[in-house]
């Protein structure tokens, strides 16, 4: 029977070979790919490439390339800490994806400050949620005005992807604004039956279309 200090030490190895794995890989990923470019052909030719290899769909790989490319450039401490074990490549996207409206330069000074912070906090501040809040906190202090930047690039992001599965089935995501996800999600979880309405148009807040999850389309205005 194993002790309570020894599950937490097996756990704390877990992490630390998953946060370097994650941190060879975007070794490996910017070895390919200087960053002058911007999703060029050339790079999504290599995302449809190393897709098989690394088990992902092309769109996947390309976000991970996004992710190492941003880590090197512009936050090389966090990327340090993923090398020492501390942070995986979940940690490490919630924490970019609240520096993403902020210059490159002022990245790399949420960088610094962000790790000088965490070393003096308890371990649950290296929790993602908690980084990721932290961080927050230094941007808004950085650039006041990274707010509303984050919410025009989150507008300008969204999106709808297909994925092709086997067995002639596809994946559908999309990323939409928060309170239509909450809508989407209320209305694909109450008609389990099939899907009775397709609507073109948004639909108002008193009446949203009834979908399934098999069948479900969303708009977004």
């Amino acid at each position: 029977m194993k002790t309570v200090e020894q599950v937490i030490d097996e756990a704390r190895e877990v992490l630390a070979l998953r946060a370097r794995a994650d941190a060879r890989e975007v070794e490996f990923l910017v070895s390919l790919d200087d960053g002058s470019t911007s999703d060029s052909e050339e790079r999504r030719q290599r995302a449809e490439a190393l897709a098989p290899e690394l088990r992902l769909t092309p769109h996947e790989v390309l976000n991970r390339i996004h992710t190492a490319l941003a880590l090197t450039h512009r936050m090389p401490r966090l990327l340090d800490a993923m090398r020492d074990g501390q942070v995986d490549r979940y940690g490490a996207e919630r924490v970019l994806n609240v520096v993403a409206p902020v210059s490159d330069d002022d990245a790399r000074v949420v960088d610094q400050l962000l790790l000088d912070k965490l070393a003096t906090m308890k371990m649950s501040a290296w929790q993602p949620r908690n980084m990721a809040w932290h961080a927050s906190k230094l941007v808004q202090d950085i650039d006041p005005g990274a707010v509303e930047s984050a919410a025009r690039m989150a507008r300008d992001a969204r999106k709808v992807v297909l994925d092709h599965w086997p067995n002639a089935m596809s994946r559908l995501s999309a990323e939409l604004r928060r309170r239509w996800h909450r809508r989407s999600t209320r209305v694909s979880t109450s008609r389990p039956t099939g899907c009775t309405e397709r609507s073109t148009t948004a639909p108002s807040t008193s009446a949203a279309p009834t979908c399934s999850p098999t069948c479900y389309s969303a708009t977004n205005p």
